[in-house]
């Protein structure tokens, strides 16, 4: 449940994007808005996902330790899954 509690934003983010996305309202909302509503959308997406991904494959990561690759690794996940994801690959 702390989980949820970290990333309660992006998921109301998520949904409400989603709802959007799949009503008949996207299609009334001017050109530039729509792309900005998709990019949010795709990014938070990509930030989801690479949240779980990190969580199911390191529950706990001690961020006070030195650095190891586990974390470069962490990083470059919360890094690259959303900007893969904007760029809608």
């Amino acid at each position: 449940m702390t989980q949820i509690k970290r990333v309660w934003l992006e998921i109301i983010l998520f949904l409400c994007l989603m709802i959007l996305f799949f009503s008949n309202a996207y299609s009334h909302i001017p050109a530039p808005i729509q792309l900005a509503a998709l990019k949010m959308l795709l990014t938070n997406a990509g930030f989801l996902h690479a949240h779980v991904l990190r969580k199911l494959v390191w529950t706990e990561i001690v961020w006070d330790e030195p650095l190891k690759a586990k974390h470069y690794v962490a990083i470059a996940i919360y890094i690259t899954f959303p900007v893969c994801y904007a760029f809608g690959g």
